[in-house]
């Protein structure tokens, strides 16, 4: 990001020495850049809806900078401080500043007054300007820390910040090793005093346990520091060596003793010259060689003019002439050598001048820091803190609590008779208009001093009675309710909507802008203009919110890149931005939501977007003219807890609004009236209200026809009902049918594939065992045939047999292995349940048998996990003998 860099400079008309210090400042920082980001209209008001599109904020701290995409919801909330005018308040408050760096804090680069972030830290700021004004009590009750009188007293630390200077600049020169000039000494000196009696005011009273002064004093600790060894000596130092009664600076002549002696010279050898030369001068004069017995100087050298043509009658040097060429400034021979003394003299008091701020400049280098912080810190926070507190005196402000601090409070908001600030204004006394921060600091004292003979801070000014200066500078906020009608809001923790409704030009807009500004200066530590006269006044609550947002008035703008949206089509994007960024922390004003359309569809509208809002939001205020949002509120502010109705009032008598807040109640627009107190046509008004009464008549007269085609539309509504009912059941029915049969199917495919996988295994198991057999088979038998080669009798041969063929099988009369039931030999065996068999069909494979049917001559045997059935004699009993190397 480029940057911009200011070189300033300070030099002094006695020694002619300049003090420079520079600093740099992102373009961000510059006029020309919030111009160009936030541009003004012919009325000078910020208007920061065009930086809607492609917001951007810069971040960073020194060299590192970066920009960064603006959250939408900080966008709203700083389009809601412009809609507000929160740079008005803000200039208002500056205005009590006696310090630029108050004015600066107070302004934010022209953004208003910082609104903190954290509920603690609105509190920790309410503190402080109760602090001040604690400390204004405790002095005018006529204590011992009473230490002065004032001649008038504007602010409880009025006065105080007296010489006061942004010297920051000269402290950072002095840290680079640059020469101060005197005069920014005498700005570092007036800037020590005030410091030293700003922190006499603030520490040396005696206030005992009192949390709003010990903040204050906690806050501005950094005063104290001005009170160290060192920069006490520096102030003496700068007192001996400057006479600081000057603005520009003189350096004093017992500020060294080579300056005192040098000066004595100076005054011996000037003293000498002008004696010489007044004499020739005389001289020249009577001979009426010069016009006039005359001493000046020219090229930093004592001279006497001649005349031209009379210039050769006095020896010396011409050192100018004049723009006529008629006279000739001559330097006599007499004098050239006390001249040319003098001119050395100057020199070495320059040179000595030098040596003197050099030293000053050191010794104000170790103790820089510490007057910076002092600066930057503690006169900043008291002067903002007195402001602050003077503006509350002007305003007639009281002291606001945030409901999220309070233990036990069924109120989420309780302001009673509010007033706007800036409507306030105008009938309040005058403020000084705002003076830059270039202005003599005396220019400003006389602006305040032009509210004579009195003064609205001190009430201890006595006046004569009808005296009209004297009144108007007493007036309060109290006398000006006729004129700004003071209104309450009450509306409790449970709450979460408020629809405000009434004539037009009744205050709707109005009470709306007054809670949003109220909100504003309790996060800004300002004391709102509410509440009653007295200590004993009703405690006034506010919700702390971190944003607001708000739509007022017609928000369409030709900056904002919508593609010709209409006025609506401005307000339908801005709510649907309100829509997405509102959160719990947030504070949402809508004026007359869903208008600029048809009123049945913008009344739905509004209907909506309040019940969106008011889910997201901590609080929603909005004002409506629609009826249906008027029954809707006051329908849920029946049956639900989240929605309050209230109303301005009209005088129905005297034909006006009263702009007085009613709550739990609603009004009507009573636009014909108002347009007759505003003085409309009678003929037209009439016409308006016989076509009122018109439209009135047909309204009832549809009404009633749509009542009676909806008992209708109920009754066929009635019978559509059943018979969709019916085919709803029918329909489920069918479903779970087809449910059932698809669980089914899917059960079969898997048994299938489960059946099909384990008969493929025992498949290869059978030929496995087959082969097993075979070969076991063919060993066997060659075994048994030469055992029975060796048998002596038939019962050796049978055993022989018996041992060597696996049960089931033997050897027919070919020689051939066979089963049991083959032929003749069929087994006769009737198996039983858990009995171990062999099964023919699956090649003799060992199973356990289930269940045996005798009348189907079969039995259900299971083999592993697969079950299956068999002939009766398609199986054998298996004994304990070894089959195929098998148990």
């Amino acid at each position: 990001m480029e940057s911009l860099s200011i070189v300033t400079q300070v030099q002094s008309p006695r020694s002619g020495h300049f003090a420079s210090t520079s600093y740099r400042r992102t373009r961000s920082e510059t006029k020309e850049n919030r111009r160009r980001h936030f541009p003004q209209n012919k009325r000078g008001e910020k208007n920061i809806h065009s930086a809607r599109e492609g917001a951007s904020v810069v971040v960073g701290q020194g060299e590192c900078e970066q920009e960064e995409e603006m959250p939408d919801i900080e966008l709203l909330h700083l389009e809601a401080l412009s809609v507000l005018q929160w740079h008005l308040v803000s200039k208002s408050v500056a205005k009590f500043c006696e310090t630029s760096l108050g004015r600066k804090k107070s302004s934010c680069a022209g953004g208003g007054l910082e609104l903190k972030n954290t509920r603690e830290d609105c509190e920790h700021e309410l503190r402080l300007t109760s602090g001040i004004l604690k400390l204004g009590r405790t002095r005018d009750d006529g204590g011992s820390n009473k230490r002065r009188t004032r001649r008038r007293d504007h602010g409880y630390l009025d006065g105080c910040f007296k010489g006061c200077k942004d010297v920051r600049m000269f402290l950072e020169g002095a840290k680079r090793g640059q020469t101060l000039s005197a005069g920014s000494f005498v700005d570092v000196y007036t800037t020590l005093v005030a410091m030293e009696t700003v922190c006499e005011e603030i520490f040396d009273v005696i206030v005992k346990d009192d949390d709003d002064v010990e903040a204050l004093q906690k806050a501005t600790i950094s005063l104290r520091e001005c009170r160290d060894e060192k920069i006490q000596a520096m102030k003496k130092e700068i007192e001996r060596c400057i006479n600081v009664d000057v603005a520009t600076g003189a350096i004093r002549n017992d500020a060294s003793e080579h300056l005192a002696q040098i000066r004595a010279n100076l005054s011996s050898t000037s003293k000498s010259l002008r004696k010489t030369l007044r004499d020739i001068a005389n001289d020249m004069a009577q001979k009426k060689f010069a016009e006039r017995s005359q001493i000046v100087t020219r090229l930093g050298r004592e001279c006497i003019p001649m005349k031209l043509g009379s210039a050769g009658q006095l020896k010396g040097i011409v050192l100018a002439t004049s723009d006529s060429g008629a006279t000739v400034f001559k330097e006599p021979e007499e004098v050239i050598a006390m001249n040319n003394s003098l001119s050395k003299l100057k020199e070495r008091e320059e040179i000595e001048i030098e040596v003197i701020l050099k030293r000053l400049t050191r010794e104000l280098n170790e103790v820089a820091d510490v007057i910076k912080d002092a600066l930057d810190v503690g006169m900043t926070t008291a002067d903002l803190a007195n402001a602050k507190a003077r503006y509350a005196k002007w305003i007639g402000g009281s002291r606001p609590v945030f409901m999220d601090s309070l233990f036990s409070s069924d109120k989420k908001v309780s302001i009673t008779n509010a007033q706007h600030p800036l409507l306030l204004e105008k009938y309040l006394p005058k403020l000084p208009n705002f003076l830059d921060d270039d202005d003599d600091e005396n220019d400003k004292q006389k602006a305040w001093d032009k509210l004579a003979p009195g003064s609205f801070y001190d009430d201890s000014v006595e006046g004569e009675e009808g005296d009209e200066s004297f009144s108007e500078l007493q007036r309060t906020r109290f006398d000006c309710q006729s004129k700004v009608v003071p209104i309450n809001f009450h509306i409790d923790a449970e709450a979460k909507a408020v629809a405000i409704t009434g004539p037009n030009t009744g205050g709707k807009t109005a009470s709306l802008k007054t809670l949003g500004i109220l909100v504003l200066m309790a996060r800004a530590g300002l004391y709102p203009p509410c509440g009653d006269k007295g200590d004993g006044a009703e405690q006034q609550i506010l919700p702390f919110v971190r944003t607001v947002a708000c739509d007022l008035g017609d928000s369409q703008t030709l900056q904002l890149g919508d593609s010709g949206l209409s006025t609506f089509g401005a307000h339908i994007r801005r709510l649907k931005r309100i829509l997405e960024s509102s959160t719990e922390e947030s504070l949402v004003l809508l004026d007359e939501p869903g208008s600029g359309t048809d009123p049945r569809e913008g009344a739905a509208l509004a209907i909506a977007v309040a019940s969106a809002v008011a889910k997201k939001s901590k609080l929603l205020v909005l004002t409506s003219h629609f009826e249906e949002m008027k029954q809707f509120a006051l329908a849920v502010d029946e049956n639900d807890n989240q929605f309050r109705v209230a109303a301005v009032r009209f005088d129905v008598e005297n034909n006006r609004p009263t702009y007085e807040l009613v709550w739990g109640k609603t009004e009507d627009s009573n636009a014909l009236s108002i347009s007759r107190g505003l003085g409309l046509y009678g003929d037209l008004l009439e016409e308006a209200t016989q076509a009122h009464a018109k439209m009135a008549e047909l309204e009832m007269r549809n009404t009633k026809k749509r009542d009676q085609n909806t008992d209708k539309s109920l009754d066929e509504e009635d019978e559509d009902t059943n018979l969709a009912e019916s085919l709803r059941l029918e329909r489920e029915e069918q479903y779970s049918r087809f449910t059932q049969a698809t669980e089914s199917l899917e059960r079969a495919r898997n048994l299938k594939t489960k059946v099909f996988r384990e008969t493929n295994y025992l498949r290869e198991r059978v030929n496995i065992s087959k082969e097993r057999f075979e070969l076991q088979s063919a060993q066997s038998i060659e075994e048994a045939k030469l055992r029975c080669e060796a048998a002596t009798n038939l019962v050796e041969v049978e055993e022989i047999v018996q041992d060597t063929f696996p049960d089931g099988f033997y050897m027919n009369a070919r020689g051939e292995i066979a089963l049991e039931d083959d032929g003749e030999n069929a087994s006769e065996y009737i198996p039983k349940p858990k009995d171990k068999v062999l099964v023919k069909m699956l090649g003799g494979a060992e199973a356990e048998v289930v269940s045996v049917d005798l009348h189907a001559s079969e039995c259900t045997v299971r083999i592993g996990s697969l079950v299956t059935r068999s002939p009766l004699n398609g199986v054998s009993k298996a004994t304990k003998k070894q089959v195929f190397g098998r148990k």
